[in-house]
């Protein structure tokens, strides 16, 4: 049988569809009747992800560019755990300049030299590619990560034309955690 981790990832993904029906709003039913489960933020993997939105030739060019970050951070021992994503890249429209992220990661303490020089080059790395993705440890204690979570939430829902939060954000995991036998990975083995 699934895990509670393992139930709750698929009890949120079963609203995507009708989130992108709508375009993703922060809450998709009446706010009276919304639970963590049927609004923002939404979970994905990078596969339906990549599905959802890489619609478009430059949509498939920053998911690419995206995947390399993660993938080079995870390379050198700094591993994502989830990452928020919002703004422009999941709004419809026009195809969007950019991707932005809040990166969840932890270090594998093993690797903690090389893991520190990729966070601290990992800006100037990808300041030329089509990401803007800020960085938070998962290990920082709850009240970090609570913090910029929501505070990265509100900027990527933001909307500057309507002066409000018009967006709902995402919740990209790894495919093994996005399955209820591999919600073991959310941390270390």
């Amino acid at each position: 049988m699934p895990d509670a981790t393992g139930r709750f990832v698929d009890a949120c993904r079963a609203a995507n569809a009708r989130a992108a029906s709508l375009d993703f709003p922060p809450f998709t039913t009446g706010l009276r009747t919304e639970t963590p489960l049927n609004s923002a933020p939404y979970i994905f993997d990078l596969p339906s992800f990549r599905q959802t939105f890489g619609s478009s030739t430059r949509r498939l060019a920053i998911i690419e560019s995206f995947v390399q970050a993660l993938d080079h951070l995870a390379a050198c021992g700094a591993a994502w755990r989830m990452v928020l994503v919002g703004g422009s890249f999941i709004r419809p429209g026009p195809d969007p300049s950019d991707l932005d992220g809040l990166v969840v990661y932890d270090i594998d303490p093993a690797r903690a030299g090389a893991a520190g020089c990729a966070l601290q080059g990992f800006a100037a790395m990808t300041r030329s590619w089509p990401i803007d993705l800020r960085l938070c440890p998962a290990d920082a204690g709850p009240l970090i990560l609570v913090k910029r979570s929501i505070f990265f939430s509100n900027l990527f829902s933001y909307d500057r034309q309507c002066d409000r939060l018009v967006r709902g954000t995402l919740i990209l995991i790894p495919v093994a955690a996005a399955t209820p036998s591999g919600a073991e990975s959310w941390g270390r083995p």
